[in-house]
C-alpha cells in the first residue's frame, strides 16, 4: 500500500508545513474538508457543495 501513497510536496518557506495544508488526525481527517477544497484550488467545488456531496454519498452507504 505504501507504494501507491503520493506524499504532498513540501513547502520552501516553513519547513514543518506540507503543500497541502495541515492534515487533521485520524479519524477526523475522514470527514474532514481536504484543504485543496477549502482553499479553493478545485475550480466548480466549494466546502458546501463538498459537505452535500459527503452527505449524499452517506446517505447511499447507509442504505447498503
Amino acid at each position: 500500500m505504501e507504494a501507491c501513497v503520493t506524499p504532498y510536496p513540501e513547502t520552501t518557506t516553513e519547513p514543518d508545513k506540507v503543500a497541502g495544508g495541515d492534515w487533521k488526525q485520524f479519524p477526523e481527517r475522514l470527514n474532514a474538508v481536504p484543504f485543496r477544497i477549502s482553499s479553493g484550488s478545485v475550480p466548480g467545488s466549494s466546502v458546501e457543495t463538498y459537505q452535500e456531496d459527503a452527505q449524499l454519498w452517506e446517505k447511499h452507504v447507509k442504505a447498503y
